[in-house]
């Protein structure tokens, strides 16, 4: 999830990116949880710039845990594997 994480995104990806590169493949699903900051447009940048970045945009904040769920619902219709990070970058369980 990331709520009004502009500032945040391009430091979560560039240490995103290279886990990727060294497991070969997956991607990230980033749901913005109705932000009122410049949030969905870094994610649509960074998603135009890796096709291994996905976005997912929420109509309003819902919260952290409603986030989380969309994300993970968008990867079990889209996706084969998943876990969750927030962007504070602390795994969740």
């Amino acid at each position: 999830p990331a709520f009004n994480e502009e500032e945040n995104l391009d430091f979560l990806w560039q240490r995103l990116a290279p886990v990727l590169d060294t497991v070969g493949s997956g991607e990230v699903v980033i749901v913005d949880d109705g932000s009122a900051d410049a949030t969905w447009s870094e994610i649509t940048r960074l998603a135009a710039a890796d096709a291994r970045v996905r976005g997912v945009r929420l109509s309003r904040n819902f919260g952290h845990q409603a986030a989380l769920s969309a994300g993970m619902d968008w990867v079990l219709n889209c996706g084969e594997r998943s876990s969750a990070v927030t962007l504070a970058l602390v795994q969740m369980p």
